[in-house]
């Protein structure tokens, strides 16, 4: 052990690992390989590390796996708060990574999940960090465990019983090829230790290349099986041949320096073979650039990712930022609505308002004119009173200048007494 304390293990190559199963990493003495990152770095010191030993001063260094960076700047071990209940009825197929997280495979715990207060699951088909419900279960955030139907690798879910169930496959055929093993999620491999992997039936885990791929025919190896007949990737344990073509390596070859395939394979080769090689090695050199450039767009992607974890905080305050503007916009969304209601019971109250002035007035127009036609009918009678007075008087003064007309009064007025 290369330092007890921080728990970093020394390997017989002289690279360091925090977990003795990553000790086939291919990093060089004195360099640290990071499961989380997937990648070597340069051994600072008190678990810093760095890509180069003239960053270990700078602030562009990260912590060893299981570790990181305090307030103080010091690479602080990781502490689980949140822990796979014994209970949990997949607690034996999961493992607790470095970081916190949890995974199906021991190799997904090469993961971007960051330790928190929930536990989280590293999803690798979907390639999220997710939150474990528990008992398989995985959601998107705490809120949509209850709703969730969403397992974790190697099991599924069951819609009578409402729950997760172990995955029970039954490969639909046997292994292709007496030279190739069949895992039991019917993936084939060359050596049982890769079983622990995502492929899908008649899909070969590739170790090398770390990634499923198709399993055409007699070693032959493709990204999906429309590319069987032009692929020039074989399985390991076999060479390539032309394309489409793979040969087993015998010992013989195995030892030639030159890595040039034995005379029967030569014979064997027809002569239409023979003369299309020079397409073959044309075509073969264009794939092989097209690899280079795949491969140098992966390193450029894996540095990406790992300037991005370095960038950690700045996400989490553009979170932030992207949170406090979200809440304003809302608050200020919300008060612009309070305003349009005010407006609108302003309205409403000023066309009340305006209503009941128009009654008010419809009532004393009317109170005016009952007063006008009271006044009317006032002088009206008085001029019939006038009229009846001066009629009264007109009849006395005729009366009294007619004698006729009193003798006529007078004899009715016998007529009447006898």
């Amino acid at each position: 052990m290369f330092d007890q304390n921080l728990q970093i293990y020394q390997c017989q190559s002289c690279s360091m690992v925090s977990d003795v199963q990553n000790c086939k990493n291919g990093c060089s003495s004195s360099q640290y390989y990071s499961m989380q990152y997937g990648q070597c770095y340069e051994y600072c010191v008190d678990g810093k590390i760095a890509k180069t030993y003239s960053q270990c001063g700078s602030s562009q260094h990260l912590c060893i796996d299981g570790y990181h960076f305090s307030s103080q700047n010091k690479c602080e071990k990781n502490i689980c708060s949140a822990q796979i209940p014994t209970s949990d009825t997949f607690s034996a197929f999961l493992f607790q990574c470095l970081n916190c997280s949890i995974a199906y495979y021991q190799k997904d715990c090469q993961n971007p999940c960051i330790p928190g207060s929930e536990l989280q699951y590293y999803y690798s088909l979907q390639q999220l960090c997710m939150v474990y419900c528990g008992n398989g279960i995985i959601a998107i955030d705490k809120k949509t465990c209850p709703s969730s139907n969403i397992c974790i690798n190697g099991t599924q879910w069951s819609d009578l019983e409402k729950k997760c169930k172990k995955q029970l496959i039954t490969c639909s055929t046997s292994s292709p090829d007496n030279y190739l093993l069949q895992c039991s999620n019917c993936s084939l491999v060359t050596n049982i230790n890769y079983c622990q992997n995502s492929c899908l039936s008649q899909y070969y885990y590739d170790y090398k290349q770390q990634k499923c791929m198709f399993y055409c025919f007699q070693g032959v190896i493709a990204q999906d099986q429309a590319s069987c007949q032009s692929s020039n990737f074989c399985i390991d344990g076999f060479i390539n041949v032309g394309q489409g073509k793979c040969n087993p390596i015998s010992k013989d070859e195995n030892n030639n320096q030159d890595g040039q395939i034995n005379s029967n394979n030569n014979q064997n080769t027809s002569k239409y073979e023979q003369n299309s090689l020079t397409v073959n090695i044309m075509i073969s050199l264009f794939a092989a650039l097209i690899i280079l450039i795949l491969a140098a767009s992966f390193a450029v992607l894996k540095k990406l990712k790992v300037f991005l974890n370095k960038n950690d905080q700045m996400q989490q305050i553009i979170n932030n930022y992207e949170s406090t503007l979200k809440k304003y916009i809302d608050d200020k969304i919300s008060n612009q609505q309070l305003e349009i209601d005010s407006l609108k019971i302003i309205r409403i109250t000023n066309n009340q308002l305006k209503n009941n002035q128009i009654e008010i007035e419809i009532n004393q127009n009317g109170e005016d004119q009952l007063l006008q036609d009271q006044n009317d009918s006032q002088r009206t009678i008085k001029q019939f009173a006038n009229n009846e007075i001066l009629q009264q008087q007109y009849s006395q003064q005729n009366y009294q200048e007619n004698p006729l007309l009193q003798q006529q009064v007078s004899q009715q007025k016998d007529i009447n007494q006898l």
